[in-house]
């Protein structure tokens, strides 16, 4: 799958500071299902891999 739009405001709406259901209802999913939307979408492999580019480098934990 591709990065959505809705996929990219979920993440820029997480990495300004929202859980994530408040950062699924930014990005347009409805409230009824954003707890469930948003657990989802924070395992998204699409949605990661945008997160880890977006995060500035000094915010990126080496794993070991």
């Amino acid at each position: 799958m591709a990065l959505t739009d809705k996929k990219r405001r979920f993440v820029d709406a997480l990495l300004s500071g929202a859980s994530n259901r408040e950062s699924a209802i930014a990005a347009g999913y409805s409230e009824k299902t954003a707890s469930q939307a948003g657990s989802k979408l924070a395992k998204d492999p699409d949605a990661v891999s945008y997160t880890q580019l977006t995060l500035p480098t000094s915010d990126l934990v080496e794993i070991s």
